[in-house]
């Protein structure tokens, strides 16, 4: 014992401690070592999608454990590599490109005048729609455009998720692992499609109102939905994304430095306008870096350290977001809305750096020109933006299925995507519908682009994945 060895009480105490301490180490050391093992044996194609969750949460809780125990940052960086395959490996069969679709309920206005609804998930699935008795011929400048009266087709459509309508939380939660994949260094994009009117600003910030209201000191304000959420359920993906965002980075604080910015632009009849400094006279030009990194010469890039940072931010720039009202929709977004965060972390003991972004893409409403009713400066937008449309249903669509040439330049809002779209990049589309009959054709057309994405997804061929398997040296 320590008293034989004739030691004084003090230094008994120590040497106690620092042989629970060794202990500790040691076992933290071959809990992660059997983790990382057991994820690597892994088959990232063939394991079921719970097995591999599974191995990603055990293998997490030992990367905690194993920092709580001081092991060596070598060591624990070898391991948190394993963690990072195994994450985007989840990810991967999760689907490179996924389609979400949300369902927008009935507004009291609309309850009241007995409106019909057309458009309801059957599962957390499927989507039913009834077929439009409309044969109206397709717009030319719609995005969608279908033989004959294929687009008034109703049926069952499926999708990786839908809500009739869920609630914030539940559509942000099923997104939520795409933010580690942008601290680990991917891009990630998350862009909401539909018809004016059904939902997508709602879904990517939430109701106008929680936006364009300061804060008073540091409460939020007293702002209730027609079903009495609070503000913070009310938020949307974006306030939700950056939140994720900083919790993240406030539990790898220890590890890594990080440096995040924020930027925000609109897209509007193919001119880029920094929402951050809208009146500058400074053209926004695309350009690209060797590596295939795109950015605008002379955007605004604030440096954030907090959600609350970005807030204010976001309702300068949704105030100064154009807007015009359409027979559909009194406030009809009239440009694409690209929010944008990079995120870039250095190893504060090895100093290796790694850089993600995630890019959250509001984009304009879908419509048919005969039936919005715009004209002049009206019609020359929704023209535009149904342009846009069909370029960015090339691009997704040309991806998924693993052609050898995607039409990036056919327009300023796919090139200005490029790296978040191609590569190893993330892609999560959520598709907008209105409930409506009224709004059938429109819905059917919506339904339609996702399908055709998604029936893209489907048939493509899998890339390789990188191998989970690592050989790990003892130290």
């Amino acid at each position: 014992t320590g008293r034989g060895l004739g030691l004084a009480d003090e230094q008994l105490i120590a040497f106690e401690r620092c042989l629970a301490q060794e202990e500790r180490r040691l076992l933290a050391r071959q809990w992660l070592r059997a983790a990382a093992a057991e994820a690597g044996a892994l088959d990232a194609k063939g394991s079921a999608l719970e097995d591999l969750l599974r191995a990603k949460q055990q293998l997490q809780e030992a990367l905690v454990e194993a920092l709580a125990a001081h092991l060596p940052e070598a060591e624990v960086v070898a391991h948190d590599r394993v963690r990072r395959q195994l994450h985007n490996a989840i990810e991967d069969r999760r689907g490179a490109v996924r389609v979400h679709c949300r369902v927008r309920p009935l507004s009291s206005a609309e309850l009241a005048a007995g409106e019909r609804e057309v458009a309801r998930c059957r599962d957390g699935f499927t989507v039913e729609i009834e077929p439009s008795h409309r044969h109206e011929p397709d717009s030319p400048s719609h995005p969608f455009r279908f033989g004959d009266r294929e687009s008034d087709a109703g049926g069952a459509f499926t999708f990786d998720t839908c809500w009739a309508p869920g609630r914030q939380e539940e559509v942000f939660e099923d997104m939520r692992d795409l933010v580690q994949s942008a601290v680990d260094g991917y891009n990630v994009t998350v862009f909401a499609y539909g018809q004016t009117g059904a939902g997508k600003t709602h879904t990517m910030y939430g109701p106008k109102q929680v936006f364009s209201a300061p804060r008073s000191g540091n409460r939020r304000p007293e702002l209730h939905d027609a079903a009495g959420s609070e503000p913070d359920e009310m938020r949307g993906i974006c306030p939700r994304t950056t939140e994720e965002v900083f919790r993240i980075i406030s539990r790898d604080s220890g590890r890594f430095e990080f440096t995040v910015t924020f930027s925000m632009v609109e897209l509007y009849c193919q001119r880029f306008i920094d929402l951050l400094d809208p009146s500058t006279e400074r053209p926004l030009r695309i350009r690209s870096l060797r590596g295939g990194e795109v950015y605008l010469e002379n955007q605004q890039e604030a440096v954030v350290r907090t959600p609350e940072d970005v807030e204010p931010l976001v309702r300068m720039g949704l105030a100064a977001r154009h807007v015009r009202s359409t027979c559909r929709n009194p406030e009809s977004s009239r440009s694409h809305v690209l929010f944008q965060l990079r995120i870039t972390s250095v190893n504060r003991k090895t100093c290796q750096m790694v850089r993600g972004k995630i890019l959250l893409v509001d984009l304009a409403g879908s419509e048919r020109v005969k039936r919005s009713d715009v004209r002049g400066a009206g019609l020359k937008e929704a023209i535009e933006v149904n342009r846009s449309l069909t370029a960015l249903a090339d691009v997704v669509a040309a991806l998924a299925r693993g052609e050898r040439h995607v039409p990036y330049r056919n327009h300023e809002l796919t090139q200005v995507m490029q790296d978040s779209l191609g590569g190893n990049a993330k892609t999560l589309m959520m598709v907008n519908l209105s409930p409506l009959a009224c709004h059938s054709e429109e819905t059917i057309m919506s339904v339609k682009f996702s399908q055709r994405v998604k029936g893209a997804v489907t048939q493509a061929p899998r890339t390789s994945r990188p191998e989970l398997r690592s050989s790990l040296s003892a130290p």
